[in-house]
């Protein structure tokens, strides 16, 4: 099948993880709905990148660690602020680390670097 495995991810182990799944989908679709409609109010304020990591890193560690993946992280050694909406930013990058975890094969290496320019 060129590459790709199936099952993607891993099935949830109990009706919690589902119920958790369902629940991130319903709220990832509403986000698209009200993006898409303009009903989606960014509240961006200065945010330091180190918490944003953290925030996603939080979120998407349970799966790294169930598939047994290495995560390095490379950030700035100076401190980073950014102009964001701090719980929208970190939503995006956990969903990238999700993805990664999931279509990453079992035990696999997984980079999240960021530098300033």
């Amino acid at each position: 099948m060129n590459g790709y495995r199936w099952p993607p991810s891993p099935a949830p182990r109990n009706c919690q993880e589902r119920g958790s799944i369902w629940t991130a989908a319903a709220a990832n679709l509403l986000d698209i709905s009200r993006l898409r409609f303009g009903r989606l109010a960014l509240k961006k304020q200065p945010t330091a990148l180190s918490l944003v990591v953290d925030q996603a890193l939080e979120t998407a560690r349970p799966l790294l660690a169930r598939r047994r993946h290495e995560l390095r992280t490379r950030l700035p050694e100076t401190p980073v602020t950014l102009c964001v909406d701090p719980s929208r930013m970190s939503q995006v990058l956990s969903n990238l680390l999700v993805n990664a975890a999931k279509y990453t094969d079992e035990g696999g290496h997984i980079e999240l670097s960021a530098r300033t320019d």
